[in-house]
């Protein structure tokens, strides 16, 4: 039932259909992508991402202007399912080796993040 509608707006100007297994993602607006939506966030929650360490995961092409921008910012990216073409991703296989992999970074503790003043901020 969706099929024909999904494929109309595969072909309209300026629209961008993101397929997944199960579901698909319609990007209306260019500028309003996933790193819109972190930055969006950390801006609503009062988060400064230099001064805290962010993580993202995704599967998909369509997360990785949002693995860009919290890999800029000295945070953690996890693809799940999937290489992406991106410095310093982390791959993982499944939800559950990503969980895997969050226990372990956590067990680690805080990082230590030297800022040009040489100071270390935790």
């Amino acid at each position: 039932m969706l099929g024909p509608l999904l494929k109309e707006l595969e072909e309209t100007p300026g629209i961008r259909v993101f397929r997944g297994p199960s579901a698909a993602e319609v990007q209306f607006l260019p500028r309003v992508n996933k790193s819109f939506g972190v930055r969006r966030l950390c801006r609503f929650l009062g988060v400064n991402p230099y001064r805290v360490q962010l993580l993202y995961a995704g599967d998909d092409e369509n997360d990785a202007v949002a693995m860009r921008w919290v890999l800029r910012k000295g945070g953690i990216a996890f693809s799940v399912g999937k290489h992406m073409p991106i410095p310093g991703v982390r791959v993982v296989e499944s939800p559950v080796d990503l969980a895997r992999a969050v226990r372990e970074l956590v067990a680690i503790g805080p990082r230590l993040n030297k800022r040009k003043s040489g100071k270390a901020v935790v």
